[in-house]
């Protein structure tokens, strides 16, 4: 899959490779030697498979797409609290979705919608975790105020907002910081 095409470029930075490609029904082989960025080979084009399908079976890929995409995202989120993957280049802020989204607006249109509709997909699942100013930390108070059957004190609500609050803005300050060092990186 494309998965192990992008691991193979990369495990050969700088040495001469064949690849085969296939355009229309011709398979052409072209010799490329991918470029160093930081170790790892780049040849400069990105892996898309863009499919055609009915409505029906539009529909179901689709959903697996989404259910793979949310899928993804746990798995990075699982990987970064069991320190399998650094967070900082995992997560991408601001900086980072914008040079992201000029990238894939540039490559076409088709791009710019698949990277808009993961973002949406991400957003949408972080949106979901318990932290008390998301929606899931709305959740999770509903939920233990449904098992206590009454409602917390408006302090403590109140005192769980802030906390979130705070976590929140932590996560977007650390993120940022990880976006400006890798900018930084770039420049050098």
């Amino acid at each position: 899959g494309s998965a192990e095409f992008v691991e193979a470029i990369e495990a050969r930075p700088l040495m001469p490779t064949k690849i085969e490609i296939l355009r229309g029904e011709r398979v052409l082989t072209l010799d490329v030697t991918p470029g160093d960025q930081g170790g790892k080979g780049k040849i400069g084009v990105a892996v898309g498979i863009f499919q055609r399908y009915p409505p029906g079976r539009a529909l179901v890929e689709s959903m697996r797409y989404n259910w793979n995409v949310v899928n993804q995202t746990f798995s990075v989120l699982g990987k970064i609290f069991t320190r399998q993957l650094s967070a900082k280049s995992a997560l991408s802020g601001p900086l980072e979705i914008a040079q992201l989204s000029g990238a894939a607006a540039r490559s076409g249109f088709k791009n710019l919608l698949y990277l808009m509709g993961f973002l949406s997909i991400s957003v949408a699942v972080l949106n979901l975790l318990p932290i008390p100013v998301l929606d899931g930390g709305q959740m999770a108070v509903l939920a233990v105020e449904g098992g206590l059957r009454r409602d917390l004190p408006l302090s403590w609500k109140e005192r769980l907002q802030q906390v979130g609050f705070f976590v929140l803005v932590a996560i977007m300050l650390t993120v940022l910081y990880f976006d400006i060092g890798k900018a930084i990186a770039r420049r050098l």
